[in-house]
Parts: C-alpha cells; sequence; structure tokens
C-alpha cells in the first residue's frame, strides 16, 4: 500500500502561567487571597508557583471532555463509532 500522508495528533495541553515568583521576588510585592471554596482557582497563578489538587482536577477534566469532544466529532464527521 502506497504512503499518502501522516497524521499526529499530539495530546492536550494547558499552559498556565504562575506569577508568584514574578510578584513576590521581582517586585517584592505581597499577596493576600481569600478562597471561598476549593474549586474557585483564579487567584492560584498569583498565589502558587504549580497546580494544587484542586485545580489539576479541574484542568485534567476539562482537557479530558475537550479531547472526547474531538474524538467524538471525527467520529461524527467519518460516520463511524468513537468507542467500542
Amino acid at each position: 500500500m502506497p504512503f499518502i500522508g501522516e497524521v499526529f495528533v499530539g495530546g492536550l495541553t494547558v499552559d498556565y502561567p504562575f506569577l508568584k515568583d514574578l510578584i513576590t521576588n521581582k517586585l517584592e510585592m505581597g499577596i493576600e487571597v481569600c478562597r471561598r471554596s476549593n474549586f474557585k482557582t483564579a487567584a492560584n497563578m498569583l498565589q502558587n508557583d504549580s497546580f494544587d489538587k484542586f485545580h489539576r482536577k479541574q484542568y485534567q477534566d476539562l482537557i479530558q471532555q475537550m479531547e472526547t469532544n474531538f474524538f467524538f466529532q471525527i467520529a461524527k464527521d467519518r460516520k463511524i463509532k468513537p468507542f467500542p
């Protein structure tokens, strides 16, 4: 069979900037954040250097859903069942 092309679908990723080091060390400012609940993660970029367990779960669920939607749309367009 002749080679007609190649498709690579890499994993989905999220780039999320953490600014705690910049704010505390370079700008010499303090940060005080009051969190209403575990999954309110908007201020994490200011107070953390990495994802906490709630923030990580939130983004893992988001990426999983995006990936599932991606594969289901391809299957729908090709009129095939996406998963057994």
